[in-house]
């Protein structure tokens, strides 16, 4: 019977993705000496019901040698091991524990730095034009195999003889290596190789929440994108480490807000879906839209994927949807026109034709704090939306606008634009923004900016509408008489 001081203890920690691995790293340690090799591995040694984490401590404090498995995911446990393992270790003054990192990734976490690591690799990955080594004399040299001996040599763990037992030892370490690589090359099947976004989109990683409960994205969460997402709000961030181009919230809000408005009201309905999933509730119809600052084009954000980590982390993935272009086929002027007049009869019939009786009802002293607030936020929505609209339909280019009126109505069409942007700016000053509310105090301000917003724009309205039919019709009638 071995005397119980003669035992090497270890313990094996892994991220539960690498149990494959530790299970051949259990059996071939083992097997080295079954006699004074007391390996841990926690599926095969804690019973069910057990107290794990009594467990787990008292199985630290024993161990002599901690090895941790790192393929690029990190266990939950990973910090509170290496940590309560080196602490136990000081205290008992043992000059002779050691923690060693078997990985097959480049980057190691923070927790490993100090300790001994030793990066796994397979003659599968010998680079291109390069002849493929022996296995023999590949794993003679590897990293994994200087581990191993170190191991063996260990408290005479495995004392050499003469040289037959040399030979014999070299095999073994050999035959331990490769199997132990292979199954870190079998683990990394179903990992990643590459990840390239298709579509345009962002993902949106979130900590976990300090109270639990999310209540808004933080404005140093990490947004990344391609290039040509990125492009979408002016912004060009380099990439690192071969990982996708990245900013945060904050900036990307920054980016995308305009002169005419500082709050980003796809920004603000994405986080209120993106906080109603994390929560487990419902989340809202795309309404929101943007234009890209790189093509002018109209892009729809929606939702497309929710992930939550065991450590209480999030990723959730957008897609940005180009919306279908409207724009009027035919002259030039006859399609300015129409769709001029289109876009001031929307906004009319919403809200201007029965403006006492709509304005009572969205906007009437009758109505809660919180309904007068959301009824603002919709104005402004809709208001954005005709803005998008507006462009998709060709009217961004105001000279062009102008001039399908003719000299004579040249006057009118310049005071409507000019009126319009200027109306609209007085009033998102007055509107609440996504860092601001309405109470008691500020409302009958925001009340009397929305009926000179109304006052203004209906009078202008009005006049443009008669000018752009009048126009319409003479210029139709002009083709007719041009194709008799």
């Amino acid at each position: 019977m071995t005397d119980t001081d003669d035992r090497i203890r270890v313990f094996i920690s892994y991220a539960s993705a690498d149990r494959e691995i530790a299970q051949v790293l259990y059996e071939e340690l083992t097997e080295i000496d079954r006699n004074r090799i007391e390996c841990f591995f926690d599926v095969r040694t804690i019973e069910s019901g057990a107290e794990w984490k009594q467990i787990l401590k008292r199985e630290l404090r024993r161990a002599e040698w901690l090895i941790c498995i790192y393929t690029g995911e990190q266990s939950e446990f990973c910090g509170f091991e290496v940590g309560y393992f080196s602490e136990a270790n000081e205290s008992r003054a043992s000059e002779d524990a050691r923690v060693v990192c078997l990985h097959d990734v480049a980057d190691l976490p923070g927790i490993y730095s100090g300790y001994q690591s030793r990066r796994i690799v397979s003659p599968s990955e010998t680079p291109p034009g390069m002849p493929m080594p022996e296995d023999s004399a590949f794993y003679k040299a590897a990293p994994l195999t200087k581990f191993l001996n170190d191991f063996y040599k260990y408290r005479d763990l495995y004392r050499i003889r003469d040289l037959t037992d040399a030979a014999r030892q070299e095999a073994s370490l050999i035959a331990k290596a490769k199997r132990i690589t292979e199954a870190f090359v079998s683990a990394r099947g179903s990992d990643e190789k590459s990840s390239t976004p298709i579509q345009l989109g962002i993902e949106i990683r979130i900590p976990k929440a300090a109270e639990g409960r999310m209540t808004s994205i933080p404005p140093a969460a990490e947004v990344s994108g391609t290039y040509e997402s990125m492009k979408l709000f002016g912004l060009a961030p380099p990439m690192h480490q071969e990982r996708l181009p990245r900013t945060t919230w904050q900036d990307l809000r920054l980016a995308s807000a305009s002169a005419n408005r500082q709050d980003v009201l796809w920004m603000d309905e994405l986080q209120s879906d993106i906080v109603s999933a994390a929560n487990g509730l419902a989340v809202s119809a795309p309404e929101a839209t943007l234009r890209s600052k790189s093509n002018n084009r109209i892009y729809r954000p929606i939702l497309a994927r929710h992930v939550e980590y065991y450590g209480g982390s999030r990723l959730f993935s957008v897609l940005f949807v180009e919306t279908l272009p409207r724009q009027f086929i035919g002259w030039k002027n006859t399609s300015m026109l129409l769709a001029g007049l289109v876009m001031a009869s929307r906004f009319r019939f919403a809200y201007l034709e029965d403006r006492e009786e709509v304005f009572a009802r969205l906007f009437g002293d009758n109505l809660g704090v919180g309904e007068f607030e959301a009824n603002c936020t919709q104005l402004k929505y809709n208001l954005e939306q005709m803005a998008h609209e507006a462009a998709d339909l060709g009217l961004l280019d105001a000279d062009t606008f102008i001039k399908a009126f003719g000299p004579e109505n040249r006057a009118r069409a310049e005071s409507f634009l000019k009126n319009w942007e200027e109306t609209e700016r007085q009033l998102n000053v007055k509107l609440p923004t996504s860092d601001t509310r309405i109470t008691p105090s500020n409302r009958p301000d925001i009340k009397n900016a929305l009926i000179e917003f109304f006052d203004s724009v209906e009078a202008e309205n009005e006049r443009f509408i008669i000018a752009a039919i009048d126009v319409f019709r003479s210029e139709v009638a002009a083709s007719f008489r041009h194709r008799d």
